[in-house]
């Protein structure tokens, strides 16, 4: 008994630590680079890949502190309809009227470590307001705790933070994460998505390939969770369709594109090459191919991804698979008044106008005033890096009019209208839970003063995340959705 007791206060003590060491991380949040975030009474997290490559620790730097690369416009439009989404909500008088909406918002740079310590932040948030150390742990916070998170974006890092997030039951919806390793409701309880899993891709790809009367394919598949379950089911299609596949190659941004260079090109017979991948891990391989002459089966995750497309020698002729999306009326309007001038401590922003015109928002040792001339003569008595600076200061009055942000059309935008799904079916599911009754609630007890509790509680920012869980998964909400 007495053992049994130690090891009681011994966990207790840990998760104690644990606690406290997380809050300590959460109010460090601010400081972190690509976040943002904005107050509310119920607050949402995001988790988005507005860049694409981590770049290696400098110094002494965790790998969470790195800087982001390969900027992906994409990634800016899904984390702006998010924004966009909640800036609706608040102005509506029909949904959660008397209600704000608030956020919380990362740039996970499609990097699994960025993402998870993100994801730690919204559950220090949640536990540390729920169980009441702030006092101990000297952590007083302004907003209340993280009501569910929108995304991520990758089916690989969608695994890894629903596992994590789990353990705090956080509910996340993703907008974009389609493997069919996420349907296990048993192991992923709390998440849900706005967008279908692979089940019937790869079939339709097969699908596609047999009606055609090709039967000498190559197939390359992104080596994580994404790929592998689906060109292994595409297999499975082809085999029972006569399909007959010369390769199989498993890549990553970095590692196998000479193995499968070499196999496309030794295989001259091949014409036609099925692809399961995303797109951050495809383009430097396709940046590479020189043959013209195949054709490109593409998964949804590359079909309409412009970093790829852009290589038009190679994937002209391609045929894609396309998640059903919709339109987001207002959505460009509000894009083209994005301004940094307007939101000076939006560093998402900032980045993102300094991909678009080739400048620095902030004066550093590398930044002229004007463009820096062609051959610049060393100057006595000037620093160096003055005289050879290597880029420009930008004027904060440039125009997005005609800018690649605003270069899109419906297709280009199926990720961020399932961003923007996902922020409302929280949101019909909080107006439903302030309306509750009894013949509407999911939950077993029904009883009007279980919901008037819950609600209690969700006003005092004390309620279980996962509560909520219940109205999710009982949300419709019209859509203007179309087939595409």
């Amino acid at each position: 008994m007495l053992q049994l007791q130690i090891c009681e206060r011994t966990f207790v003590s840990a998760t104690f630590y644990l606690l406290c060491y997380m809050c300590l991380v959460w109010r460090n949040a601010v400081a972190m680079e690509g976040y943002l975030s904005s107050p509310g009474d119920i607050m949402l997290g995001g988790l988005f890949s507005m860049h694409t490559v981590l770049q290696d620790p400098q110094n002494n730097q965790l790998a969470t502190e790195a800087q982001c690369d390969n900027f992906r416009y994409r990634g800016f439009r899904e984390l702006s309809a998010m924004r966009f989404a909640i800036e609706e909500i608040n102005n509506s008088t029909t949904l959660l009227p008397n209600v704000t909406l608030g956020y919380n918002i990362f740039d996970d740079c499609n990097h699994v470590k960025k993402a998870l310590a993100a994801s730690l932040r919204f559950a220090a948030r949640n536990n540390i307001a729920t169980i009441g150390f702030d006092d101990d742990c000297q952590c007083n916070f302004a907003n209340p705790a993280t009501l569910g998170v929108v995304g991520p974006t990758s089916s690989d890092i969608t695994i890894s933070v629903a596992n994590l997030l789990g353990l705090f039951d956080i509910p996340m919806i993703s907008y974009a994460a389609t493997s069919t390793r996420l349907s296990n409701k048993s192991q992923f309880p709390n998440f849900l998505r706005t967008v279908p899993s692979d089940f019937e891709q790869p079939k339709v790809m097969a699908e596609v390939v047999a009606y055609f009367n090709w039967t000498w394919v190559g197939t390359i598949a992104g080596d994580n969770s994404y790929g592998r379950p689906g060109i292994e089911q595409f297999l499975t299609e082809a085999e029972n369709r006569s399909i007959c596949v010369a390769f199989t190659k498993y890549i990553t941004a970095e590692e196998g594109i000479d193995d499968a260079l070499q196999l496309i090109e030794n295989n001259r017979d091949v014409k036609v090459i099925v692809a399961f991948i995303g797109g951050s891990n495809l383009a430097p391989l396709m940046s590479r191919v020189k043959r013209q002459d195949i054709t490109w089966i593409a998964s949804e995750a590359w079909s309409t991804s412009s970093s790829i497309l852009k290589f038009t020698n190679v994937t002209r002729g391609t045929l894609g698979i396309q998640l059903r999306g919709g339109r987001i009326e207002g959505f460009r309007e509000y894009l083209s008044r994005l301004s940094p001038v307007k939101e000076p401590h939006n560093k998402l922003l900032q980045y993102m106008w300094e991909e678009e015109f080739n400048c620095k928002y902030e004066e550093d040792n590398t930044t002229c005033a004007t463009p820096p001339p062609e051959d610049v003569s060393p100057t006595p008595g000037i620093h160096v890096a003055t005289q050879n600076c290597s880029s420009t200061l930008c004027t904060r009055q440039e125009s997005l009019e005609g800018s690649n942000l605003l270069d899109f059309d419906d297709l280009e935008l199926t990720t961020a209208f399932h961003s923007y799904v996902a922020v409302y079916a929280y949101a019909h599911a909080l107006h439903d839970i302030f309306n509750c009754r009894p013949e509407t609630s999911p939950l077993p007890d029904r009883s009007v003063q279980s919901c008037i509790c819950e609600l209690l509680h969700i006003q005092h920012s004390m309620f279980s995340s996962f509560f909520i869980l219940g109205w999710l998964k009982g949300t419709h909400c019209s859509c203007n959705v179309h087939k595409l």
